[in-house]
């Protein structure tokens, strides 16, 4: 029989996974041989990495000989069948391990990668941003300067509301003035002239236009946050720095520094107060101080009333609190806005009338921006009328 040598070998691959990572450690060559004489070798050949040391195991398997005689079965067949079956069940383990060590890991690299990719989404989501606290940013909710047409409406509709008023409610007659009416008539003196309002009530064929005079100048005055008025129909939050800072101003103004502080005060003075619709208080002591006015200013006038006091004072008291919200708008814009009363002067020589001013102007003599104007901006044109006297 011819010597037959079998030899079987299949590689086992050992690797370890450390954060994630394969990394080979050893890797085992098993060889199985059978020889003619019945003797069978199992060898193993195990190699560690990163060490180039080889491991060498040799396994001498003796099966016993034959039994003496030529017609004894080989046994060759059967053991080779085994050492074939051993060779495949080893290549199917390690099939099996090599499969679930690429599927472990292409999910580790598949976790890695959709972490990534989170990462990135999450960075480039867009997140809300706190306020921005800049100074153009919180500027922009401040008081905005009102349009110059929406001012001269409402200056113009405030002042034909008091023409109309006193034509509607008074009349040009000559009357005696007596001590009552000299009193009261006093306290509305606009001290705009040399001549106060009684000797020209006095003197006058138009006592009408004294009283539009004396009316408007009260009314002005009482919604101006830097007059010396008694009476305001503005909040006490509007005037009462204006009123303790009269002298510094007196010193003060040519400072820039003064003049843009100031006008930033009153814009941030009227954004911080409640809206003066839902300050209860402030109404209140508006209402009160509108009613006292009106009931003064129709007993002063009333030598030369048309009807009774009631509804005079009724229509008066309307005509003030619409002069109260125009005078929360003026107060509230970023620009300087003044009321010009100047045009009141005494005629030419040798005429014994004089020029009297029924409506002031208003100017603008800073920008939105406190700057001064070289030339002062007339909102509002002044009207003035030449008063007749006897």
């Amino acid at each position: 029989m011819a010597a037959i040598t079998t030899t079987l070998s299949t590689p086992i691959i050992y690797t370890t996974s450390i954060d994630g990572t394969e990394t080979v450690t050893s890797i085992s060559i098993i060889e199985f041989t059978v020889s003619p004489t019945g003797t069978q070798n199992l060898t193993t050949i195990s190699t560690t990495a990163p060490s180039t040391t080889t491991v060498h195991e040799t396994a001498i398997v003796t099966a016993p000989p034959p039994p003496p005689g030529n017609n004894c079965p080989s046994t060759t067949g059967p053991i080779a069948g085994a050492a074939v079956g051993c060779l495949i069940g080893g290549a199917l383990i390690a099939a099996l391990l090599t499969f679930f060590i690429m599927s472990s890991r292409n999910r580790s690299r598949r976790h890695k990668r959709s972490s990534r990719w989170e990462k990135v989404a999450c960075a480039n989501e867009p997140k809300e941003s706190p306020p921005d606290t800049s100074v153009g940013a919180w500027e922009k909710h401040l008081p905005q300067p009102e349009a110059d047409s929406d001012l001269r409406s409402a200056v113009s509709g405030l002042f034909d509301q008091i023409e109309m008023h006193v034509e509607q409610y008074y009349q040009d007659i000559a009357v005696k003035i007596d001590p009552l009416v000299h009193s009261n008539i006093a306290h509305f003196d606009s001290h705009l002239h040399q001549a106060a309002i009684l000797d020209l009530l006095a003197t006058t064929r138009r006592p009408t236009m004294l009283i539009k005079h004396a009316i408007a100048y009260f009314i002005v005055s009482s919604i101006s946050a830097e007059s010396n008025s008694a009476i305001s129909f503005l909040p006490a939050d509007f005037t009462a720095l204006p009123q303790s800072i009269q002298s510094a101003t007196a010193t003060k103004n040519n400072s820039m520094v003064f003049d843009a502080a100031y006008c930033k005060w009153r814009v941030l003075t009227a954004y911080l107060h409640p809206q003066p619709e839902n300050d209860r208080a402030y109404t209140a002591a508006r209402d009160m101080a509108i009613a006292n006015a009106a009931e003064n200013l129709c007993h002063a006038f009333s030598p030369w009333a048309r009807d009774r006091e009631g509804t005079r004072r009724g229509n008066l008291v309307s005509i003030m609190k619409v002069a109260a919200e125009v005078g929360v708008t003026m107060f509230s814009q970023p620009s300087t806005l003044v009321w010009d009363w100047r045009l009141s002067r005494h005629g030419e020589q040798g005429h014994r009338g004089m020029r009297l001013v029924l409506r002031p102007g208003l100017i603008r003599t800073t920008s939105a921006e406190a700057r001064p104007l070289e030339t002062p901006q007339v909102i509002v044109p002044p009207v003035a009328r030449d008063l007749e006297v006897k």
